[in-house]
């Protein structure tokens, strides 16, 4: 489920903002 949310918000996203995302949700878990 969580890859699920990274790959929608990432896909309407750059590439930098996706990789910033993914370090916030790690955090967040």
């Amino acid at each position: 489920m969580g890859k699920n949310i990274l790959v929608v918000r990432g896909g309407g996203r750059p590439g930098g903002n996706t990789a910033q995302l993914a370090e916030s949700f790690a955090k967040g878990i």
